[in-house]
This record gives structure tokens, sequence and C-alpha cells, in this order.
């Protein structure tokens, strides 16, 4: 490699500057899989008292 920087990505959004030109949107959890993780917790926490008694 000639350069000790890599190259831009594709959709890069730096303008060559590798700073970025606006900052990233807030990701939101969208809440069927918030209660879809919270079901499976307690399945597994059901699950690990099962075997343990």
């Amino acid at each position: 490699m000639d350069s000790p920087f890599l190259s831009h990505g594709a959709g890069c959004a730096c303008g060559g500057t590798r700073e970025a030109t606006s900052a990233p949107a807030r990701r939101r959890v969208p809440a069927v899989r918030t209660v879809m993780l919270c079901i499976a917790g307690a399945t597994v926490a059901v699950a690990v008292v099962a075997v343990l008694v």
C-alpha cells in the first residue's frame, strides 16, 4: 500500500476532508425488537432456573 491512509469508502460523506459533513442520525430500536429481546431474556432466565432446580 503506497499511502498510510485508507481510501474513501463508497458513499463517503466527508467531502475529501476526512471530517463528517453532517452529524450521524440517531438510530432508534423499534419497540417490537425491544419486546422480543425482553421475551427472549425472560425465556433464557426461566430455562436457567429450570436447569438449576
